[in-house]
Parts: structure tokens; C-alpha cells; sequence
């Protein structure tokens, strides 16, 4: 075994036992290449924290993992951590995603609340537009009654002149 391997697997040794017991490798040199890369992936692990992970590099981690599974060799307590990982990477990028979605959101609510105070400032002029036009309503139409009046004075003025003679006040 690479000699720079060798504490990490005598600490896989200590705390799990012999993983390969049920390894039905015979070849020292296959083995050997099964514990190295299960070394070299918890060595990995415990160089990284989390946020460097991706997911290519888990799915590689997770490969190395399936092989050794598959030589019978105990990695369930590497499986576990691995998964926890990916969960924890996995909710790095929902939270990034989470966020971009929420700034976007926030953009959008922020663009809306400045389209609704420039509508509601054209609508304060728009009333206040209306309320100059009812009160010239409101004068032209008093103007129209009073001339109305006028009128009818006038009318009935012309009404009696016409009933009367011309000359009348002269006889």
C-alpha cells in the first residue's frame, strides 16, 4: 500500500474493523487497489469541507464506494457519510437556488411597487384633472342658467314691447 495511505487505512482498521473479511478477492494487489481508493476518498473528505464538494466529485466518491460494495468489502459507514454530504450539498444548491429565485422575486416586487406609485401618482392627477373639469362644469352651467334667466328677462321685456304701441306714450 502507498505508504502515504497507510494511517488513514490503520485508522479505517481501528475504528471499523477488517472491512475486507468478506472480500472474496485472492489477489493481494486487487485488494490493495480497493483499499486505496477508499483511502484516497476518505483522505479527500477529510481535506474538503463541504461547500467544495459537487456533484461530479460526489458521484465519484459514490463509485468507489459501489465497487468496493461490490467486492463484499464493508464501506456502509463511508455509504452514510457520503449521503449525508450529498444532502448537505444538495441543500447548498437549493438554498442558492432558493435565493436567486427570492432577489428575483424581490426585483419583480420592487419593480411592481414603483409601476403601482407611478400609476397611483397619475391617478392623483388624473382626479384632480376631473375635479377641475366638474367645477368649470359647474360654472359654465351656472353661467348657462343665469344666462338662461337673462334671457327670459329679455324675452319678456320684448314681449310687452311688442304688445305695445309705438307712439302711445304720445297721445
Amino acid at each position: 500500500m502507498n505508504p502515504s495511505l497507510e494511517p488513514t487505512f490503520l485508522a479505517i482498521v481501528q475504528k471499523h474493523g477488517d472491512i475486507t473479511k468478506d472480500c472474496p478477492l485472492e489477489s493481494g494487489y486487487m485488494l490493495t487497489s480497493v483499499l486505496e481508493a477508499i483511502c484516497k476518498v476518505v483522505q479527500e473528505l477529510q481535506q474538503k469541507h463541504f461547500t467544495e464538494f459537487d456533484c461530479n466529485l460526489l458521484n465519484s466518491y459514490c463509485s468507489v464506494v459501489r465497487d468496493a460494495e461490490k467486492m463484499n468489502v464493508n464501506v456502509n459507514w463511508l455509504r452514510t457519510r457520503l449521503d449525508e454530504i450529498k444532502d448537505a450539498v444538495n441543500c447548498i444548491i437549493e438554498t442558492k437556488e432558493l435565493n436567486d429565485e427570492k432577489n428575483t422575486l424581490a426585483k419583480q416586487i420592487e419593480n411592481e411597487k414603483e409601476g403601482l406609485e407611478s400609476m397611483k401618482a397619475e391617478l392623483e392627477k388624473l382626479k384632480s384633472e376631473i375635479e377641475r373639469k366638474e367645477n368649470l362644469l359647474n360654472l359654465d352651467t351656472l353661467l348657462t342658467e343665469d344666462m338662461s334667466s337673462l334671457i327670459n328677462d329679455r324675452a319678456l321685456r320684448i314681449q310687452q314691447y311688442k304688445n305695445m304701441p309705438l307712439m302711445e306714450a304720445f297721445q
